[in-house]
């Protein structure tokens, strides 16, 4: 039967979780895929591991040294009618890609299919969050997810996003290299600037890991200032001038939120208060509804934890 979606695995060096992720593909109840693994110029054991499955579906592609652009790579993969580019250290549930697959076979217009995600820690325990955290179903037309950012803040969680492969061709989409690591929502952030419809089911559906090195609260702040010139730039190119504005307030408020609901909860030192406070100010920090509400946020949970502890 022929494969209605091309699944992309990128990997570089992970052999200690690839070939839990590689299971998680393989055992979908939805057989219909093709299953290509990227390697973006490992040592020998991520061949290794690949080597231990024989099955079919699976195409190995290696690139020889490692690149920052070879993620791209992956968007050439549209032969099939669907596509999605995951990543090595992530699980998906069983049930994911049939899930998925029937919103985007059963309302046409959707053109870009996500799903919500559990956080696990590196031992693959579940950490009973989830991301976003949403009360039902969410869809987007054009414009309509910047805006609901900017008073909500919540991330589509981009390796779950099922693509249509004409979208994909039509609009030469791929990921921006000089945005670096918060490349993806960049390009959800383009994506919603298109005549386009972008599908968010509350369900967590994949299991998305947090490795013991990483603080997801001071990598949103730093994703922030990394993406902030970058969507700027993109919205004043479409003369949303206005709404550019909207979002510099609140991606300067969702910073101010986590900081004080860090530093309230004991977790930060006031200098790193003050030194994004001062980062703030210089790059024109504004007092507005905006900003204040996202601050009043960050305060309010930054108490809750606080008499939680």
């Amino acid at each position: 039967m022929k494969p209605l979606i091309s699944v992309v695995l990128i990997t570089y060096n992970r052999p200690n979780y690839l070939k839990e992720c590689i299971d998680s593909i393989l055992s979908q109840t939805f057989k219909q895929f093709e299953l290509f693994i990227l390697d973006n110029g490992s040592d020998c054991s991520t061949k290794d591991i690949i080597n231990q499955f024989s099955d079919k579906r699976i195409k190995y592609i290696r690139n020889k040294i490692n690149s920052k652009s070879f993620i791209n790579k992956g968007f050439e993969f549209t032969k099939n009618k669907y596509l999605i580019i995951t990543h090595d250290d992530d699980i998906m549930k069983n049930n994911f890609l049939d899930i998925q697959l029937g919103y985007l076979e059963n309302d046409l217009t959707i053109d870009v299919a996500a799903s919500s995600i559990s956080l696990i820690n590196n031992e693959g325990k579940k950490l009973n969050k989830t991301r976003p955290r949403i009360l039902k179903n969410k869809s987007w037309n054009k414009y309509e997810f910047i805006n609901y950012y900017i008073f909500f803040g919540d991330i589509i969680p981009c390796p779950t996003c099922i693509f249509r492969s004409n979208f994909i061709k039509s609009n030469k989409l791929k990921f921006d290299e000089n945005v670096g690591p918060a490349a993806d929502l960049h390009l959800l952030f383009r994506i919603n600037c298109m005549d386009s419809k972008i599908f968010l089911n509350k369900t967590p559906l994949y299991n998305y890991r947090i490795h013991s090195n990483q603080d997801s609260n001071i990598n949103r702040i730093n994703m922030e200032y990394e993406i902030k010139p970058h969507i700027i730039k993109l919205l004043n190119n479409k003369q949303l001038f206005s709404t550019s504005q909207k979002y510099v307030n609140a991606s300067n408020g969702i910073i101010m939120n986590i900081i004080l609901n860090e530093f309230i909860s004991g977790k930060i030192h006031f200098n790193l208060v003050k030194n994004n406070l001062n980062r703030l100010i210089n790059e024109g920090f504004k007092i507005n509804f905006i900003t204040v509400y996202w601050t009043l946020i960050g305060v309010m949970r930054g108490l809750k934890n606080l008499l939680i502890r």
